[in-house]
This record gives C-alpha cells, structure tokens and sequence, in this order.
C-alpha cells in the first residue's frame, strides 16, 4: 500500500472537527510551498487588474461603419498575469492580459425620426442603440543576454482584437449583427552597448495587420481639417482598409545624471 493510499485511510477514520483542522492546516502548508516556489532564485511574478468607466457625450458622427457617435458608457477591464526567469547573463519573460470591454451608445430621436417611425418614438427617446462587447487579448514575451558590455533583446508582442456590436433602430423596427476580428504582431529586437559612463540604446520594431482604416480620396483638402486642432471632423468619404507594415527604429543615448 502506497503512503497515499495509507493517508487516504486515515483521513477516512477522522472526526468532522479534526477533518475541519486538517483542511486549515493543508491550506496554509499549500501555500507555504506556493510561497518557496517564487521565492526560488531568479524567479519573478506578477498580476495587474483594472477597472475603468468611461461616461462619453456625444461627438460627430463617423462614416465608418456607419455607427453614430452619439452618448453612451463604457466598461473596461483588464487582467494581466507575467512572469520572468533569470538565469546567469539570460533574462527571459512572459506576460499577458485580457481585456473586455462593454459600451452602450444610442442616438437621440429628433422630430424626423418621431414622424417616421408611426408613433412609436417621441422626440427624445433613443432611436439607435448600439451594444458593443470587446475581447482583446495581449501577449508578449522577450528574452535578453548580455555579454561583457553589451546586452541583446528580442522579443514578440501579438495583440488579438474582436468585437460584436448589435445594433437596434427603433425608428424602422430593424436589428443589425456584426463580428469583427483581426491580430497584430510585432516583433521586436534591440542592443545596449554600454560605453563608459553613458548606453547607447537601438531599438528595431516590425509591427504587421490587418490594415488601417481610412477614406478614399476626392482630392479636395479641408480647411477647416486643417485649422480643426483637437476637434474631431466627421469622415465625408467612403471607407477603405490599406494593409499596413509598420518599421520603426529607435536610437537612444543615456547619460546618468550626478
């Protein structure tokens, strides 16, 4: 018979009282030896959370997609989990995090929308809602050497986007679905070379997806885009998607400050 088993056995023949004290004591050893696993040399843990809401008035409505832009809330989460090992000159971490996201937006009916829709609206009820949920997800991982007075870094982000939307005109009585998705990658690679008392740092980044979106062209420039500053002008042309690789390089140089 196995110690297990043996164990079993005499976990059997106790009363509910030393059962209860049992359960008590497994829980705290259980995370005793939780504890000495991420206390084990170069080790490293973490976790985030958040919570944000976000009450938005209303803005100038957008061709794209053809959703009005118009008041509603919005609920965002975040979990995020990491963890990194070190070992000798090589660092290597891992984390990742999702995000979920609801928001509401609705249009308010004015007198056109309350004549067309036969009596079912007044002026001032919603006559669109929109009922967005986000999953977004984000994983990243990297991995550093160094050797003598250089330090050599790669690493790979992806970020996963998909949403639905369901759409609901009370002015025509009609529902509308859609579901979206799409991913980003981005690998990364960089070098620290350290020169006496100051780094020189170079960073090289190859983001890739889907597309971005925009509008087609009528070869007409606005004014009042130009002069607009912070606010935001509403899209007057059809949408189009370009797909899109973005390069970018990054030099720095650190000097310590005394």
């Amino acid at each position: 018979m196995s110690r297990v088993n043996e164990l079993e056995r005499q976990l059997e023949l106790l009363s509910p009282e030393e059962l209860a004290e049992f359960r008590r004591w497994f829980a705290e050893f259980d995370a005793h030896l939780w504890d000495r696993q991420l206390e084990a040399p170069g080790w490293r843990i973490g976790a985030a959370l958040s919570v944000n809401r976000k009450s938005h008035p209303k803005i100038p409505n957008y061709s794209i997609q053809n959703i009005p832009r118009d008041p509603g809330t919005t609920w965002a989460f975040e979990a995020g989990f990491g963890v990194s090992r070190t070992e000798g000159p090589t660092t290597f971490a891992l984390d990742v995090a999702f995000q979920p996201i609801w928001s509401d937006t609705w249009q308010v009916a004015v007198s056109t929308d309350a004549a067309n829709s036969e009596g079912r609206l007044s002026i001032g009820d919603r006559s669109i809602e929109n009922d967005f949920v986000f999953s977004n997800l984000l994983l990243r991982s990297g991995i550093e050497h160094a050797v003598d007075w250089a330090r050599f870094q790669a690493g790979l982000e992806i970020r996963s986007y998909g949403y639905t939307l369901e759409q609901r005109n009370w002015v025509d009585t009609t529902r509308r679905d859609q579901d979206e998705a799409w991913v980003e990658w981005t690998p990364t690679f960089g070098l620290t070379a350290a020169l006496g008392s100051l780094d020189l740092r170079y960073g090289l980044r190859f983001t890739h997806g889907t597309g971005r979106p925009g509008i087609a062209s009528t070869g007409d420039v606005s004014l009042a885009a130009l002069e607009a500053g912070d606010f935001i002008l509403a899209p007057g042309a059809p949408l189009t998607l370009v797909d899109a690789r973005v390069v970018t390089h990054q030099i720095a140089v650190v000097i310590p400050v005394r």
